[in-house]
C-alpha cells in the first residue's frame, strides 16, 4: 500500500484521495486491509463515503464498521451503516444492515463489543438504533456488558442494560456481568441496576414506609422537646432534662438517613420512568 495515500487518509487530505486513480485505491495490506478500513479507523467521513464498500472484510474478518467502532468514530459508523442501507436494495440477501452491524470478527467480536471496549456510548447508540445485538459473546465468552463493567464505564453499562443486555451470561471463566458488577465500585452508587420494575416498586414501597417511620420518630422527639422546655420554664430551679429530651446527634442521624433514603427513592423512581419510556 502507498504510504502517502495512508498519510492522506490519516490526516483527512481529501483532495489527494479524490485525485488518486481508483485502481491505486484498491490495494490491500498483507493482512487484507483496504484503504477503506484505514479511513473508517481515522474517522474521516468524506473519505469513507468516497471509498465505501461496507461489506469488505480483512484477514481478521473485520469490516470497516468494526474498524470505526474500534476507535469510537461514530460519525463514520453512521455513514457506513447508511451506505449499507442503500446497498441492501441492490445486493444479495446476505448483505444487509442487520448482517453488517452484527458481523463478527475471527475472534467473535461484534462492532458493539469493540465500541464497548473503546467506551464510546455514541457508537453504541448508533449501532443499537440499527438493530445490533448487545449480548453476543466473543471466543472467551465475554459480552459487551462484561467489558464495560470491567472498564468501569457507567455510560456504556447503562446503555447496554437499557438496551436489554443479558447480565447472566457466563464467560469461559464462569463469570457473568452481574457477578462482575458486585465487585465493581460503581455498584455502590447504582446498586439497583439489575432490578426489574416489580422489584423496584417493592423497594420503593419499603423505603417510603421507612421514611414515614423516621418522620414519626422526629415528630415524637420534637414534641418531647417542647414539653420538656415548658416544664423547665415553670420550675423555680431548673432540673436536668429527662432522658426523653431530644438528642441532637440522634436527630441529625435520622435526618441524614431520611435524606439518603429520599435520594435513593428519587433515583429508583427515575429508573422506573426510564424503563417505561424505553418500553413505549
Amino acid at each position: 500500500m502507498d504510504y502517502n495515500i495512508l498519510q492522506a487518509i490519516r490526516f483527512g487530505h481529501n483532495q489527494i484521495i479524490f485525485s488518486t486513480p481508483k485502481e491505486r485505491l484498491s490495494d490491500k495490506s498483507e493482512l487484507g486491509q483496504s484503504y477503506l478500513h484505514y479511513a473508517a479507523e481515522s474517522g474521516h467521513d468524506s473519505i469513507v463515503r468516497y471509498l465505501i464498500n461496507v461489506f469488505e472484510r480483512d484477514s481478521e474478518g473485520m469490516t470497516p464498521l468494526h474498524w470505526a467502532a474500534t476507535e469510537g468514530k461514530y460519525l463514520a459508523c453512521n455513514t457506513i451503516i447508511q451506505s449499507a442501507a442503500k446497498a441492501e436494495l441492490t445486493l444479495s440477501a446476505s448483505n444487509t444492515v442487520s448482517s453488517l452491524v452484527n458481523a463478527v470478527t475471527r475472534d467473535g467480536e461484534t462492532s458493539v463489543f469493540l465500541a464497548a471496549i473503546k467506551g464510546s456510548v455514541q457508537t453504541l447508540n448508533i449501532l443499537v438504533q440499527h438493530g445490533a445485538s448487545v449480548s453476543n459473546q466473543n471466543k472467551q465468552g465475554d459480552t459487551p456488558l462484561h467489558v464495560s463493567i470491567l472498564n468501569g464505564n457507567w455510560d456504556c453499562i447503562n446503555k447496554l442494560v437499557q438496551s436489554g443486555a443479558n447480565p447472566n451470561i457466563e464467560n469461559i471463566n464462569g463469570k457473568s456481568p452481574i457477578q462482575l458488577w458486585e465487585q465493581c465500585p460503581l455498584s455502590q452508587t447504582h446498586q439497583y441496576l439489575f432490578h426489574n420494575r416489580d422489584d423496584l416498586i417493592q423497594i420503593i414501597n419499603r423505603l417510603q414506609q421507612t421514611i414515614q417511620e423516621k418522620d414519626s420518630i422526629i415528630e415524637t422527639l420534637n414534641q418531647n422537646s417542647g414539653a420538656n422546655k415548658h416544664v423547665q420554664v415553670q420550675a423555680a430551679v431548673p432540673e436536668p432534662p429527662p432522658k426523653s429530651f431530644i438528642d441532637s446527634d440522634k436527630l441529625e442521624s435520622i435526618i441524614k438517613d431520611i435524606n439518603n433514603l429520599e435520594s435513593t427513592l428519587s433515583n429508583l423512581k427515575r429508573k422506573i420512568n426510564n424503563n417505561n419510556n424505553n418500553d413505549s
